[in-house]
């Protein structure tokens, strides 16, 4: 008996080792998810309207999250910001989150990064996107 065990995960061990890398076991969920950021320029004008789209996707499926900004400036967070000014937590989005942001003067001529965190149950992404603001 304790030769055909072992025999069968012999032939298990063999199959294994035979088998092309594409069959191995599927990724998880997590690993599949992705958040991008759309922004039209990377020269906002001080104090113009400045719309940006945030999408986060599992496959086809729309993601439930929550969107933080940070800026940063040679790449220590000088601020972060929600949607909400009077409020600590951030902004919630299913699949799809727009905003519209408009840049104060006194950034005129300082690059930056926008820094855009997404939360979701899947897992934390930050999206970076250098700006240089302009008159």
């Amino acid at each position: 008996m304790a030769r055909g065990v072992s025999l069968v995960t012999l032939l298990c061990v063999v199959a294994l080792a035979a088998a092309p890398a594409g069959i191995a076991a599927p990724a998880h969920e997590s690993a599949n998810w992705t958040a991008k950021l759309y922004a039209p320029t990377h020269r906002p004008k001080a104090r113009k309207a400045w719309r940006i789209k945030i999408v986060a996707h599992n496959g086809r499926r729309n993601l439930r999250g929550t969107v933080q900004y940070h800026f940063l400036y040679q790449g220590e967070v000088v601020s972060t910001q929600g949607c909400h000014p009077n409020r600590p937590d951030p902004c919630s989005f299913n699949g799809t989150y727009r905003d519209l942001i408009r840049w104060p003067v006194r950034a005129v001529g300082i690059k930056l990064t926008f820094q855009a965190t997404v939360k979701t149950k899947l897992g934390t992404k930050n999206l970076n996107y250098w700006i240089k603001v302009r008159r």
